[in-house]
This record gives C-alpha cells, sequence and structure tokens, in this order.
C-alpha cells in the first residue's frame, strides 16, 4: 500500500511539474501572463508580464495585442515588447483619477498568423 501511495505522489508531481514549464509547444503559441491578478490604484498604473511560448512555425511571425472586454471608463491597456526578446511584453493598464473602484476581467488576446489566443487578467481598481 505504501509503494501505491508513493507512485501515486511521483505521478502527481511529474504531471504537475510537466504542466508548468516554459518548453514551447509543438503547434501554434500559448499566452502566459504574471501575475494573473493586479491591483491598480485609481490614478496610477501597474504592469503584468505577458509571455509568448511559440512553436517553430510561429517564431518569427509578429504578435499583435487587443483586449476583448469591455473596458470600464478611464482604463487603457497597451502592450509593450520587452527589449531583446520578441516574446517578452509588459501589458501597462492605466487608469484616470475618475476610474470606479471595482473587480474586472480583462480578457488580454494575442494574433499571430490569423491564430488569437487568450489570457484572463484580474484587474482590481482601489
Amino acid at each position: 500500500m505504501k509503494h501505491l501511495s508513493l507512485v501515486i505522489l511521483l505521478c502527481t508531481v511529474f504531471f504537475m511539474s510537466k504542466a508548468q514549464n516554459n518548453e514551447a509547444p509543438n503547434k501554434e503559441f500559448i499566452v502566459r501572463a504574471a501575475p494573473v491578478a493586479v491591483e491598480v490604484p485609481a490614478g496610477n498604473s501597474g504592469k503584468v508580464d505577458v509571455q509568448l511560448l511559440r512553436s517553430k512555425s510561429y517564431q518569427r511571425s509578429e504578435a499583435t495585442f487587443n483586449v476583448a472586454s469591455i473596458l470600464p471608463q478611464g482604463v487603457t491597456i497597451r502592450c509593450d515588447a520587452l527589449e531583446g526578446n520578441d516574446n517578452a511584453y509588459a501589458a501597462v493598464i492605466t487608469t484616470t483619477s475618475q476610474t470606479a473602484p471595482g473587480t474586472y476581467q480583462v480578457i488580454l488576446n494575442c494574433t499571430i498568423n490569423n491564430k488569437t489566443k487568450g489570457v484572463i487578467i484580474k484587474l482590481k481598481i482601489i
């Protein structure tokens, strides 16, 4: 019984670590954001790091970002490429002092070669 528990534990650890790797996918691309939840005081800005993991066929293609959610009044989001890395971006979230406090789900989409994938960011205006 102890051996069975040990095998189950090792399999769980293996699959959890495999799911969180940073290897490029075999097909298409993956969009990741960190942190996935961000607090921004009204009248200030915050930053979310966005990473693209691309397959070989998507390596040289241009990535474009857009927001698929309706943003609250006074909130803007732009994605800036980080210098020296075609797969790293900074999503800068800017708010005005009139932005209503609350928690919002923001879907940030990335399009490469007419294929769109996104990531959900939880935005809390305080």
